[in-house]
């Protein structure tokens, strides 16, 4: 499912007609979130609570997550906005808000680093202007910077167009322009694909490398794992077990299942690589 998040208002829409350019050129099934019509609830201390509630309870097939499951679960996303106020409509933060549910459409590791639970792959940005767009950033790198870091969707793409009400501008000739980019875009498919070539190539190389490096270590483990046998280690054990040694000693070797840890994945291992 390809979801559309049309932020635009106006029946002429240069940002729409860019869009729907673009829509005419992927395949699959179209889901349109028109915002304008969308009802977004006042954010008030009863709201929040009760969000968390039902968050917190896991019941995400609760209204409120609507528009959450459809970004979550959607195959490509296309977002539609114009440039206002050197961002783009409040309404489309607003959606950003309704859709940033944690256990939806994100997660937060251990370390509290966010990472995506979207389907989605690829996320195009539609923007046009009546001047110059004075910076991407706070349009386009916010919906960029949310995408990556929050939903998990790393190929982001922007397509604008502007200057369309600078006296004299050519309006169609600028569209057209514009149209042409997306005529030539590369589909999301390809780049995917490119992307997983691109990673399996350098996780292989990495693993080459590693047991490259874990072979030409066999003889120094073979020397570690005689000392783990040795009295010398139990003296050394026993010796730290009286705290004859610095406290700030690096002592991953005298604890009890330190080495015999690395010799049993270090077996494991060469195992796996014959």
């Amino acid at each position: 499912m390809i979801l559309f998040v049309n932020a635009c208002v106006r029946k002429e829409s240069r940002t729409l007609r860019l869009a729907r350019r673009l829509l005419d050129t992927l395949e699959g099934e179209i889901k349109e979130v028109r915002l304008e019509e969308v009802r977004f609830p006042v954010v008030t201390e009863e709201f929040i609570t009760r969000r968390e509630a039902l968050k917190n309870a896991k019941k995400y097939d609760d209204p409120m997550f609507d528009l959450g499951r459809d970004f979550a679960v959607a195959d490509l996303i296309v977002i539609a906005a114009p440039y206002y106020d050197l961002s783009f409509p409040a309404m489309l933060k607003q959606y950003f808000e309704q859709i940033n549910v944690l256990g939806l459409t994100f997660n937060y590791s251990e370390t509290g680093v966010p990472s995506g639970l979207c389907r989605a792959k690829t996320l195009y940005y539609v923007t046009t202007s009546g001047g110059p767009i004075v910076s991407d950033e706070p349009g386009f790198g916010y919906v960029k910077a949310l995408a990556n870091s929050f939903y998990g969707i790393m190929d982001v793409r922007q397509i604008k167009v502007e200057g369309l009400d600078i006296i004299g501008a050519d309006v169609e000739a600028i569209l057209e322009a514009g149209a042409e980019i997306i005529d030539k875009e590369v589909p999301p498919h390809l780049l995917e694909m490119e992307s997983i070539l691109q990673r399996a190539t350098d996780t292989l190389n990495t693993l080459e490398k590693s047991a490259s490096e874990l072979k030409s270590m066999q003889e120094d483990i073979r020397r570690l794992a005689d000392y783990y046998d040795s009295e010398k280690w139990r003296r050394d054990f026993e010796a730290d077990e009286q705290g004859l040694y610095p406290k700030n000693l690096r002592r991953g070797v005298l604890s009890e299942d330190g080495i015999y840890n690395l010799l049993e994945r270090n077996k494991e291992t060469l195992e796996v690589l014959k």
